[in-house]
């Protein structure tokens, strides 16, 4: 007999942790340490070699013996809703600039990332969500007014049990000054940054009015230096049942492209299958993400942390290290995507 167990806890170092392992088998670790890894064990004893190593390649192992594995009736999902109109909307808003008022920073991908967001969202809203209501605004249509409208009008209708997710593609910039973090809209460079750049604070001011509606926030940036962001966050907490994480999920989720200073690469070559251009290599990873390669325990739903440790991982592999992704969870974790099993 086999049994499916769920392995959890958390590594921590003075340094940044480069590998973590359990029985040689690459494990994504969130941003505060923390991992969960589903392992299948035959009744009776089996012991597990954890393995870690940091940036200054120390490493250290832990043997975990897991024992007394008894059989048990197998967990059942329990009816998620009882109708359509029961269930949360999600409310999204893409916003991608690859086409600049200064043709200098014009990029290849973002605009295209911006729209394939809210493709797949329309695509996956079944299971999950009653309707998935889109904005997006992309190249000259993503002025810094019409990005503050879209976020008032568009994502304030949002009712108390739904979902609002943000995904912003395009320039990040650093003030020399003051060390503020903007994004660059269409009409904005370095020159007129304070008048047109979007200043974090302004997405922060947004998202503290959206939240007194709404509480379930996804702010996703592919953006340089999105990284260097500073928010204040409490801690995860996780459970079994899909209609009950969907009920009791509060908080805010924020998913960044790169660390602070790094680049946020983008090629052809992070192409989904028939698509003809590429992709930013972190939004690439969202979407192969979403599309079922994140559901780690292989589960009839995806959440937002398998999402967060899928990118985590697979960002670094496909930019040879050049890129890592940041993440935080500032509340209880969130089902966004259910599969047919």
């Amino acid at each position: 007999a086999e049994e499916n167990i769920l392995i959890e806890g958390v590594v921590t170092d003075n340094g940044d942790i480069s590998l973590f392992q359990i029985n040689g088998k690459d494990v994504p670790l969130m941003a505060d340490g923390t991992f969960s890894h589903r392992v299948t064990v035959a009744k009776g004893n089996k012991h597990y070699r954890l393995y870690a190593v940091d940036s200054e390649n120390n490493s250290t192992k832990k043997i975990l013996k897991i024992s007394g594995i008894t059989k048990k009736k197998p967990y059942r999902e329990k009816p998620q809703y009882d109708s359509a109109s029961s269930r949360p909307s999600l409310w999204v808003l893409t916003i991608g600039v690859s086409k600049y008022s200064n043709p200098n920073l014009n990029l290849k991908y973002a605009d295209h990332d911006a729209l394939s967001m809210e493709k797949i969202f329309k695509k996956l809203r079944k299971g999950i969500f009653s309707e998935v209501f889109t904005r997006t605004l992309v190249n000259e249509q993503a002025t810094r007014g019409n990005i503050l409208q879209a976020m008032s009008t568009h994502l304030g209708k949002a009712a108390p049990q739904d979902v609002v997710l943000i995904f912003v593609a395009g320039h990040g910039i650093k003030h020399t000054q003051t060390g503020s973090y903007y994004f660059l809209p269409h009409n904005a460079d370095s020159r007129n940054l304070l008048f047109e750049g979007l200043k974090w604070s302004d997405f922060e001011e947004a998202i503290k009015i959206i939240s007194k509606n709404v509480s379930k926030v996804i702010l996703i940036l592919d953006t340089c230096h999105s990284g260097a962001i500073n928010i204040a966050m409490r801690g995860v907490r996780s459970g079994e049942d899909l209609g009950a994480l969907m009920k009791e999920a509060t908080g805010l989720y924020v998913l960044s492209a790169s660390k602070g200073g790094e680049p946020s690469v983008e090629g052809n070559r992070f192409r989904l299958p028939g698509e003809n251009k590429g992709h930013g290599a972190f939004t690439y990873s969202i979407l192969k993400g979403l599309s079922g390669e994140a559901n780690y325990d292989k589960n009839s739903y995806l959440t937002i942390g398998e999402l967060f440790s899928f990118v985590s991982v697979q960002v670094p592999r496909i930019t040879r290290g050049q890129q890592h992704p940041y993440s935080k969870i500032d509340g209880t974790d969130l089902p966004i995507v259910k599969f047919k099993k």
